[in-house]
């Protein structure tokens, strides 16, 4: 990747430009539920995500709402 490219490391967090995206397997250990859970709830549009590939990243932000009903 290039210097402003993403940034990961080995948890499923993900850095692009200051923003902050976790992957469902992250996601799911956060929630204490399946990654399955997690996918349904992004392709239902209940959690906003961004599809790329194959994988959905979620923003760290838009997790806080859908956890605790308003932005952290």
């Amino acid at each position: 990747m290039s210097v402003s490219g993403p940034k990961s490391d080995e948890t499923g967090i993900i850095e692009v430009q200051g923003v902050t995206w976790q992957t469902c397997s992250e996601v799911a250990a956060l929630l204490q539920c399946t990654e399955r859970s997690v996918r349904r709830a992004c392709e239902q549009g209940r959690l906003p995500a961004k599809k790329t590939g194959r994988q959905w990243l979620i923003r760290e932000d838009h997790l806080d709402t859908y956890r605790f009903g308003k932005a952290a």
